[in-house]
Parts: structure tokens; C-alpha cells; sequence
């Protein structure tokens, strides 16, 4: 039996500021093995991820999400994350190595997006070569990071408009 995976292990989160309420929108992108494997991990339980709502699954996400991205905000102040929902994407062309998910949460940053602390290390305990892309945009300005590993938080400098 031949078992196939994708080749590496990665993961996008796009996060977009909008000013009239002070919310960062994100949606972090990931295959839905990985998020699988990080949960049983974190919990020590068995997970089972399917496109079904599923209240407890959402929670356990949640809190993975919160324990491997830290935001903190301008005013040093770490914000809450709050629960959106979560998709399912088939497999395609570009994804020939299974499911992908989106999850999605919004923060509250009333001081903005420029000079917040993020650090992204989703699965980074699960795989030594995990690498995690995050596009953050404000407006017409915008940044991408990266972070792998051992990667330190960085600061958001936000260029462009």
C-alpha cells in the first residue's frame, strides 16, 4: 500500500483590518490531516474532523488556534479570539493532497494593525519543518510574514498606501 501526503507542511493565514469595527478578519488555512493529527496531540483524545458543525470540535480548534497564534496589540494587550465557523475545501487540482480547512476568527484590535506582536505556530510542535506564510492587510497596506519553528514573534510594519 502506497500512502500519499503532501510533500511539505505549511500553512496561509490572511487576516484583513477593518477599520469601521476594529476587527481583524483571519482565516487560517490548513490540511485538515495536520489540524487532525495537532488536535489528537494537544487533547489526547481521538478527533475526527468532518464538514459537520460539531460545537465541541469547534472549541478544541479554537483553543489550539489561541495556544499557536499569539497576537498581542499595540497596547500589549493579548485579544480574545472569537469562533467564526470553519469550511471544508475539497481536494483539486492545486490541492491533489487532500482536504484543506478554513478556520475563521476575528480579533479585536481598537489600536489598529501596525506595530502588533503575532507570532504563527500552528503544527510547528507536530512537524520540524512546518512553515506558516501570514498575509495581513489594512486597507491598500499590507505584509506578509513567515514564520517556521523556533521563529520569534514579530512586530507588524505595515507598507504600501
Amino acid at each position: 500500500m502506497v500512502v500519499l501526503g503532501h510533500p511539505g507542511h505549511d500553512s496561509v493565514m490572511e487576516a484583513v483590518f477593518r477599520r469601521e469595527t476594529g476587527m481583524l478578519e483571519v482565516t487560517v488555512s490548513v490540511h485538515a490531516g495536520d489540524l487532525e493529527k495537532a488536535l489528537i496531540q494537544a487533547s489526547g483524545q481521538k478527533v475526527v474532523l468532518s464538514a459537520a458543525e460539531d460545537e465541541a470540535v469547534d472549541e478544541m480548534i479554537l483553543a489550539y488556534l489561541g495556544r499557536s497564534i499569539s497576537i498581542e496589540g499595540s497596547d500589549g494587550k493579548r485579544p480574545v479570539f472569537s469562533w467564526v465557523g470553519r469550511e471544508v475545501v475539497e481536494a483539486n487540482g492545486h490541492h491533489v493532497d487532500g482536504e484543506l480547512m478554513r478556520l475563521h476568527f476575528e480579533v479585536a484590535l481598537p489600536g489598529g494593525l501596525e506595530g502588533v506582536k503575532l507570532r504563527q505556530a500552528a503544527f510547528c510542535e507536530v512537524h520540524d519543518d512546518q512553515i506558516n506564510l501570514v498575509h495581513l492587510r489594512d486597507g491598500e497596506r499590507k505584509v506578509t510574514l513567515g514564520f517556521s519553528p523556533g521563529r520569534e514573534p514579530q512586530v507588524v510594519r505595515l507598507g504600501g498606501g
